[in-house]
């Protein structure tokens, strides 16, 4: 039902241990260990021959982008992992979930089924090894999870109800509020990880404002104070891990190739 810990252990509830994450993450880093040696082996041999002429490939392909992309990243053992990882030079990138950046499994103190999330809430050490690895780049970029649900999968005892939060009108609001505002992340790396660094992650081009560059970017209101409730949620579903938060700052318009998919006025519930 949440993380392996002291309040699983307080709660009654049954805990899913943090090696169930690192332990398959420590699996695939040897083996893209072994893969991206293989791949300077074979390079090395064609390069000491002169039966081909072709460039030899990086481990993460003429593209540059990486051989491995680990999703969700939840406990401090993966943030080791990871950081030993890119310090090897290994073509891998990490992505977080806001949740896992603010939230802990104290939380589930309440039995509030949306904060029944899929890799659960950690603990506060665990939380603030994302945090720091975020900021330090270690992890690459913020992903929001975004996971609806129709009522009755949620409004039912925590055990039977589904994993998973909604993500997409929080996400930025609330990293803004609780990490920019108070000094821990830069706003500059936040918009990074929510924009230009998903792109480089995929090998996309990183979006640009200017002249005729496709228009994709959101307008925030770094000033507007707003209550998170279901009303205010523009979204079907109402799942959301931050009901009842108050958050400074707001997401205005969002503009898609050009077209303003989004829109919201000042005031506006």
């Amino acid at each position: 039902m949440m993380r392996e810990g002291r309040w699983s252990a307080r709660l009654g509830l049954r805990g899913i241990p943090a090696v169930c994450e690192s332990g398959p993450l420590a699996r695939d880093l040897e083996l893209i260990r072994y893969v991206a040696a293989e791949e300077d082996r074979q390079a090395t041999v064609r390069a000491e021959s002169d039966e081909s002429q072709a460039p030899p490939l990086s481990p993460a392909g003429d593209s540059g982008r990486p051989l491995a992309h680990f999703q969700h990243l939840s406990v401090a053992q993966s943030v080791r992992l990871l950081r030993e990882a890119k310090l090897e030079g290994l073509p891998v990138t990490a992505e977080v979930t806001p949740l896992h950046l603010l939230l802990t499994d104290e939380r589930l103190c309440l039995f509030d089924q949306n904060l029944k999330v899929n890799p659960p809430l950690g603990s506060e050490q665990d939380r603030e090894a994302l945090v720091c690895a975020l900021a330090d780049g270690t992890i690459d970029c913020v992903a929001t999870d975004h996971a609806p649900h129709a009522p009755q999968d949620k409004e039912v005892p925590l055990e039977e109800a589904a994993w998973g939060s909604t993500g997409l009108e929080t996400a930025f609001a609330a990293l803004y509020s609780g990490l920019v505002r108070s000094g821990v992340l830069a706003l500059e790396r936040l918009v990074d990880a929510m924009s230009s660094a998903p792109c480089r992650v995929l090998g996309l081009p990183s979006p640009r404002l200017e002249v005729g560059a496709p228009a994709d970017f959101c307008v925030f209101d770094p000033q507007e104070t707003w209550l998170v409730k279901v009303s205010s949620l523009r979204g079907k579903s109402r799942n959301c891990a931050f009901l009842g938060e108050t958050f400074t700052g707001r997401m205005r318009m969002t503009v898609v190739d050009g077209s303003r998919r989004f829109m919201r006025a000042r005031g506006e519930a």
